[in-house]
């Protein structure tokens, strides 16, 4: 899924199942930026000297070596389903690595973040939102260099949907999965159950503390359903719905991928200018504006890291290859 899911809709869903403005916007945007933290960093900290090593959640390189790719992409966008596909494919092939909607390890990775520690539970929440509702868009593929991923006869690097591009993670989108009995797949379906299911978990935690929603799970299918009914409309549609999410929430900010970022560290001063690091991060060394317990960034980065020992911890016996 884009941002588009993963911060706005997700915002949405949080905030529809009862949790604050403010909790739903730190939800939504630790969601949205797996997809974003896409760099290792170091920061280090003027007054002790001290080093700080940042995670990677997101990469662009699918060439990377296995070990690296196995803590990315089967840990927080292709985390392995329940019973292979079993009976879905042409080829009646399986595979364990194989994502299922809804399955039983992302359940599990939604109760570890929402028994996470308090200071961190609201990033974990997000980072976990974020793998689950993965599981509908991605399901049918795996997070591994496979050629069960494939769509065609041939395709190089058949890591993910990569053969696919990114028709799955489109909202609205109609696309075809040549590898399936049932080829034609829509979008808005599949993700308005991922954000009926994600409702239903945060309902089932908060309900657990006491706390009641704020809208109705048939209300904010409702008003999802009303906003993809734009789908067809193609980049206008996108605009749209854009702009109908910033309608019905105006407390949720329009997305930056550097806000949390820009709000943690600053580069060291360098011949280059103020602004390239935006392209070129891995080049530069930050440090912490602020002690760093008390930005969103490293509170994520933290999450990040927690969320990651606790999958791989669980699909560990499946990557034996």
């Amino acid at each position: 899924m884009d941002y588009e899911f993963h911060y706005y809709i997700t915002g949405l869903v949080a905030y529809s199942g009862g949790f604050s403005k403010e909790e739903a916007e730190v939800i939504a945007y630790a969601s949205q930026y797996v997809d974003d933290n896409e760099f290792s960093l170091t920061v280090s900290d003027n007054t002790t000297g001290e080093k700080y090593r940042t995670i990677i959640t997101q990469t662009v390189d699918i060439a990377l070596p296995l070990r690296d790719l196995d803590a990315i992409y089967p840990v927080f966008h292709f985390v392995p389903g329940d019973g292979g596909c079993a009976g879905l494919r042409c080829d009646g092939r399986t595979n364990p690595l194989c994502v299922t909607a809804d399955s039983s390890r992302s359940r599990a990775i939604m109760q570890a973040a929402f028994l996470s520690a308090p200071a961190a539970r609201l990033y974990r929440i997000g980072i976990a939102s974020h793998t689950f509702a993965d599981t509908f868009s991605h399901q049918g593929f795996t997070g591994t260099t496979d050629r069960f991923n494939r769509l065609n006869g041939f395709w190089p690097l058949p890591v993910g949907h990569s053969n696919a591009g990114l028709q799955p993670d489109w909202c609205g989108n109609l696309w075809q999965d040549t590898r399936l009995i049932k080829r034609v797949i829509d979008n808005s379906e599949r993700f308005i159950q991922a954000a009926k299911r994600l409702y239903q978990c945060y309902r089932c935690y908060l309900a657990g503390q006491g706390r009641g929603s704020n809208s109705s799970l048939d209300v904010l299918e409702g008003s999802i359903r009303d906003i993809e009914s734009c789908a067809a409309i193609g980049d206008f549609g996108k605009e749209f719905r854009l702009w109908h999410y910033r309608e019905m929430m105006p407390w949720l900010p329009e997305y930056d991928r550097w806000n949390w970022f820009n709000d943690a560290v600053e580069p060291e001063a360098t011949g280059f200018g103020k602004y390239p690091y935006k392209v070129f991060p891995w080049a530069f060394r930050f440090n912490w504006k602020v002690e760093r317990g008390k930005t969103h960034w490293f509170m994520f980065q933290e999450a990040a890291k927690e969320h990651q020992r606790f999958v791989l911890l669980m699909i560990q016996p499946l990557l034996q290859r």
